[in-house]
């Protein structure tokens, strides 16, 4: 992460994890996304591989409850009169 004007800048790593609020269920999301990558030649397999074995040590702690998951969060909810903010007019935002 590193914090910019327009916000904070992060590195995706394509894949993602889909959990229901009660931790019942997850799922992976976008793994054409990575699958995209790997075969344009963007991320070596070695890096798929890390990847996904990073969302594996999170699905296990999803499904233990473990920290962030069971931290007090999951009963927070924003304040209803915050309002959306609006983008940039200067964000962007850059992919592989």
């Amino acid at each position: 992460f590193r914090r910019t004007s327009a916000g904070i800048d992060f590195t995706d790593h394509f894949l993602d994890i889909v959990v229901s609020a009660d931790l019942s269920t997850w799922k992976w999301k976008d793994e054409d996304e990575l699958a995209d990558v790997l075969s344009s030649g963007s991320i070596t397999s070695a890096m798929e591989h890390e990847i996904r074995a990073e969302g594996e040590r999170v699905i296990r702690k999803i499904e233990t409850g473990a920290s962030p998951f069971r931290d007090g969060w999951e009963h927070w909810r924003p304040d209803p009169e915050w309002s959306v903010p609006n983008i940039p007019s200067d964000w962007e935002a850059f992919y592989l």
